[in-house]
């Protein structure tokens, strides 16, 4: 009876040992986060004064908040985004509503907030001369260290281009395909071949063209103005299917490394853009922000860095399934770093 009952009391203390020390996460094609079980830390507050919110999630409990909130077909993450619905509505638009700009709006409620538009420079009798529809959007090392933009109409892309002179913008991320679903969706804005071509007084000539994943291309183009030249370099990715998510995550969150890589000591914005400048564009930018957050903080905060952006653009990260598509660890690579930090 002694030795029965040293025998049970040694396997139930092992059994909720295991309890306190949680696997980790095995990375395969899919995450699961299913079994662990951490306290959670996670808070969601209101700041009333900027009028933001916030839901800070602690990396050793990322696991046990993706259980709770993905129970019942991601219920909790459809709350949330339910909840931040009404941010930015409010801010004013009224340059973009114009007369002489509303030509210029690819869609008649993306429109660019008054404080945090790009202006170009002010063209002497061109009534909208400094109009584009674009924002600067807050990153992890700058308050306006990107710019997310509509991707250009036909009569656009000359003010496109003018931006990036002006700006001395050194990078372009373009994720969208000229057309999806059978609808023009991005104009296209740079010459096929190797030759160059005049978009208003900038003069732009493609000097290269890489078909680095068959996921994305990166261009390199050769700019000028005047007697002056740079260069750009321009980052398509072209895995994105309009209105949904990519089928996998590995060559999303690649490309968003490939990109990270060139404009590591930037010091100029990166232009960013879709075909509305605001759903795939504002994922992008959250990704960008969260692989840099995460290598130096031990805890992330989505929610927040959503809000901040619709505070500078209005809709970014638009729909529901991108929304969840940033949280879901099956689908995003990046998270593993949380893992590696989890107690064994």
């Amino acid at each position: 009876m002694v030795i029965v009952l040293i025998v049970v009391f040694l396997c139930r203390n092992k059994r909720y040992g295991a309890a306190d020390k949680p696997p980790l996460c095995q990375l395969s094609n899919h995450w699961s986060c299913k079994g662990i079980q951490h306290n959670p830390s996670t808070s969601l507050v209101r700041c009333s004064n900027s009028k933001k919110y916030s839901r800070s999630i602690a990396l050793s409990d990322f696991c046990y908040d993706y259980n709770q909130m993905s129970a019942h077909t991601h219920f909790g993450y459809s709350q949330e985004y339910e909840s931040i619905q009404k941010i930015g509505k409010k801010i004013s638009s009224s340059v973009a509503v114009q007369p002489e700009n509303v030509v210029k709006n690819r869609y008649s409620n993306i429109l660019p907030y008054d404080r945090t538009r790009v202006k170009l420079t002010y063209i002497q009798g061109e009534a909208g001369s400094d109009y584009i529809n674009a924002n600067y959007i807050p990153g992890f090392k700058s308050p306006r260290e990107f710019i997310s933009c509509q991707g250009p109409l036909p009569g656009t892309i000359a003010d496109m281009w003018r931006m990036v002179w002006e700006l001395n913008i050194t990078n372009v991320v373009m994720v969208t395909k000229l057309v999806e679903r059978g609808k023009v969706r991005c104009e296209q804005y740079w010459p096929e071949d190797h030759k160059p071509v005049f978009f208003g007084d900038v003069i732009v000539t493609m000097t290269t063209k890489t078909e680095t994943e068959k996921n994305w291309h990166v261009r390199e183009f050769m700019i000028q103005y005047s007697a002056k030249t740079r260069k750009v370099k321009h980052f398509h990715f072209l895995d994105w299917p309009d209105h949904g998510v990519p089928e996998t995550s590995s060559p999303l969150v690649n490309f968003v490394k490939t990109v990270r890589l060139h404009i590591l000591n930037e010091n100029t914005p990166t232009l960013v853009h879709c075909s509305a400048g605001v759903g795939r564009t504002g994922t992008f930018i959250c990704l960008d922000r969260l692989l840099q957050h995460i290598e130096k903080y031990d805890h992330v905060d989505i929610m927040g860095i959503v809000c901040e952006m619709r505070l500078h653009r209005a809709y970014m990260v638009q729909t529901e399934v991108i929304f969840c598509l940033i949280y879901l660890p099956e689908t995003l690579v990046f998270y593993e770093s949380i893992f590696t930090r989890l107690p064994i």
